[in-house]
């Protein structure tokens, strides 16, 4: 009976320790986001805080349910494929007794398990939420032009495919993740014998992997299909953008590593039929040699003899290209040109018809200035100067030109080191 009591007893304090802890914890981190909800506010930038909360909370709210499903499905599906009857070897006796005890939670740890990973998932999909609102308020934005390689609107290379690169980079990623645990799973249930004589892998659950591997393929062929839009931006020719090597070698090289990574899934669904796992490693050895030889032996000889011996032939309108899409980003193609002769000498009457022009002629340094500037007008060591702008101003009915600087404070000077306290309420700026 004492033994009994003394048992709760300590079950309770326990409970208690890990309650506080709990509390503390949830103190904490909600602290910090109650500080922010008031600074935000201070800021009169509150919509601000809470798109960026509530995009954070759906982001991660969603992705943590696709896991958990896919995952739990899958842990289920192993649940229903354990052999009923297995011959155990000595390792596998040892595996037996740990099952038998687990077995009777299983209900309950499975699902558990399942939650924490999918936590984790959600959160670190919930990091994406710029690149999130950036899809979301693509709808409708168009910049009037499209792209020369492959005929598609920039706006979305800018708001739709870091999403959609995101969306497959999650599912390639989780896929893998819940093959392993899967894996696991079946070696810890019976499925998988290692150490066994005869067939290692029963055919169900060699179905159930060779789905789970297509999937993965079919998500590795969709990252190659989306692949293709990222030499826009490629640093191989002598401009950033799509090069002579990168049109004609590396998109089709992309496109066909697609299509063989689609026939290396097709392979594992094929194989479910069969008997060993011949056709699989076949199909995903020619995808890791094509990837190799199509996707980077090839491109780079192209690079080497075709292309940097008669760059300027090869390169000439991909360097066009990038001039023209330069102009049109910056609305350099919407400056009037003229022709200008101008005279080796000016007369004073010229002079006094373009006086605002001359007295606006520059005559001091903004470097210079700068160097002046932290000489004289630091005051503080958390003062910084950072650049000297050019701007204009009336001056005395005349607009004049005029070189200013703020004053800005660098937290790595503040005294006392950059507390909250210090970078948010006692170092601001204009104090």
């Amino acid at each position: 009976m004492a033994q009994t009591a003394r048992r709760t007893r300590r079950r309770w304090i326990l409970v208690v320790i890990g309650a506080l802890l709990l509390l503390l914890f949830l103190l904490a981190g909600l602290s910090g986001f109650y500080v922010d909800i008031l600074w935000f506010r201070e800021v009169h930038q509150s919509g601000v805080f809470w798109t960026t909360f509530w995009s954070k909370v759906l982001l991660g709210f969603v992705f943590g349910v696709i896991f958990f499903a896919l995952l739990i499905v899958n842990l289920l599906i192993v649940r229903r494929l354990a052999p009923r009857f297995r011959v155990f070897s000595p390792e596998q006796e040892v595996i037996e007794r740990y099952r038998a005890a687990f077995e009777p939670y299983a209900k309950y740890l499975v699902p558990a398990f399942a939650a924490i990973i999918a936590i984790f998932v959600g959160v670190a999909a919930s990091a994406q939420w710029k690149t999130f609102l950036l899809w979301r308020s693509a709808h409708g934005v168009t910049f009037g032009q499209t792209d020369p390689v492959f005929g598609r609107d920039p706006s979305y290379y800018i708001f739709v495919l870091p999403f959609q690169q995101f969306v497959q980079g999650w599912f390639f990623s989780a896929l893998v993740g819940i093959t392993v645990i899967v894996a696991i799973a079946h070696y810890l249930t019976g499925g998988i014998r290692a150490q066994a004589a005869g067939e290692r892998v029963t055919p169900q659950v060699k179905a159930h992997l060779s789905v789970l591997i297509g999937l993965i393929v079919l998500a590795k062929a969709y990252g190659y299909w989306l692949g293709r839009y990222n030499l826009l931006t490629s640093n191989r020719g002598v401009v950033t953008g799509a090069s002579y090597t990168d049109v004609h070698v590396m998109k089709p090289a992309l496109l066909f590593l697609a299509f063989i990574a689609i026939a290396c899934a097709v392979l594992f669904l094929i194989n479910i039929r069969f008997r060993g796992w011949a056709l699989p490693v076949i199909g995903i050895g020619l995808l890791a040699v094509s990837s190799i030889v199509v996707g980077g032996i090839v491109p780079a000889a192209v690079q080497k003899f075709s292309v940097d011996p008669q760059q300027f032939q090869r390169e000439q309108p991909y360097i066009q290209r990038n001039i023209d899409n330069t102009q049109f980003a910056f609305a350099l193609n919407t400056i009037d040109l003229r022709n200008a002769s101008p005279a080796p000498s000016i007369t004073p009457t010229e002079e006094q018809q373009n006086n605002a022009t001359i007295a606006n002629i520059r005559l001091w340094n903004p470097q210079v200035l700068k160097t002046d500037y932290e000489a004289l007008q630091r005051l503080q060591q958390y003062y910084e100067f950072f650049d000297v702008d050019i701007d204009r101003y009336p001056v005395s009915g005349d607009e004049r030109q005029v070189m200013l600087s703020a004053r800005e404070i660098t937290q790595d000077g503040i005294p006392g080191g950059g507390t909250w306290l210090n970078r948010h309420l006692v170092y601001t700026h204009g104090y």
